[in-house]
């Protein structure tokens, strides 16, 4: 007995109900690590608690986010038929693997792998490979919503070397006499009239993230080209870059001619003048990304109408109604 069978003899509400009842018995009421603590929490506490950092602030929007999509799916899906893989069967065995794994070695990385291949698995256990090439993109930002802490140290430190190297060439290119101390730029009279450390929300760390989440966003609403989405998603990390450049150079302006107080803040505050500033990261970025999407649009000819008639990121030239 196949499992479009299986389900075809069932209540269409019995399916979906079961595999919430597992999620949330999985993720969000069994106990799983501890972190930093000294008692296991549930996955769902840990994204709760990195959420409330600016870094990964944007997970919270996932959900919602997915919702709005796969609700705009849902004549495409509701064609489709449920023709179920044993394959899912087999990504769902190896996501519970994973999810003891992680809770015997005390790491909730795995235990995030392992919700989002019990998410694949089910796709294609009971939908098969037509469903899950038509909410190929959902599984994909499923990826959003995962807060990965480790990146910080890995990822920041170097983007802070980066950010210093190049606002410093243009401060050189524009004639503006410094000194470059490690990951600070100061001014050559021991600092008195500017000084800047590029600590780590300078380094682009804090935006990078929200930023790929944006591009990948738009690239899919905006473009119906799979090359076109995969640009438009990784354009979020030299716009970034360069957003985070433009918030440097600003805090430096600023130093320059209202003084350190009033640019960067006061005992280790954010000025107005700073908040400005690292809002400039975002339009910066986003006026980037926008700019390139009409730019592969003027040069292709192609735009997407209708997002929900296309797949990402093999692309259709008829709908599923088609």
């Amino acid at each position: 007995m196949t499992t479009d069978q299986t389900t075809a003899k069932t209540p269409g509400w019995v399916v979906p109900m079961l595999v919430g009842i597992a999620f949330l018995a999985l993720f969000a009421v069994c106990p799983y690590a501890t972190g930093y603590g000294h008692e296991r929490k549930p996955i769902a506490y840990w994204l709760w608690y990195f959420w409330r950092f600016p870094e990964w602030q944007h997970g919270a929007l996932v959900p919602f986010i997915l919702t709005a999509v796969i609700w705009r799916m849902r004549k495409d899906l509701s064609s489709l038929p449920l023709d179920g893989n044993r394959l899912g069967l087999g990504v769902i065995l190896f996501s519970l693997f994973l999810f003891f794994a992680g809770y015997r070695s005390n790491i909730y990385y795995l235990g995030y792998a392992s919700c989002h291949l019990l998410a694949i698995g089910v796709v294609l256990w009971i939908g098969g490979v037509p469903w899950f090439k038509r909410l190929f993109f959902p599984i994909f930002f499923l990826a959003f919503l995962w807060p990965l802490y480790f990146l910080e140290n890995r990822i920041g430190f170097p983007l802070r070397m980066l950010m210093t190297e190049l606002s410093s060439g243009l401060l050189n290119g524009i004639g503006v006499e410094h000194l470059k101390q490690g990951t600070a730029i100061v001014s050559p009279d021991d600092g008195n009239s500017f000084a800047l450390e590029v600590a780590n929300p300078c380094s682009g760390i804090r935006s990078l993230f929200a930023l790929l989440m944006i591009g990948a966003l738009y690239g899919y609403i905006a473009m119906n080209r799979t090359w076109h989405w995969i640009v438009l998603c990784l354009s979020a990390i030299p716009f970034a870059i360069a957003g985070n450049v433009m918030r440097i150079l600003i805090l430096l302006g600023g130093s320059i001619w209202l003084g350190s107080d009033v640019a960067v803040g006061e005992d280790g505050g954010t000025s107005p003048f700073h908040f400005f500033a690292g809002i400039m990261v975002f339009l910066t970025a986003s006026a980037g990304m926008f700019l390139l999407g009409k730019g592969l649009h003027i040069a292709t000819g192609y735009f997407r109408k209708n997002p929900d008639s296309v797949e990402v990121p093999a692309r259709k030239t008829k709908s599923a109604h088609g």
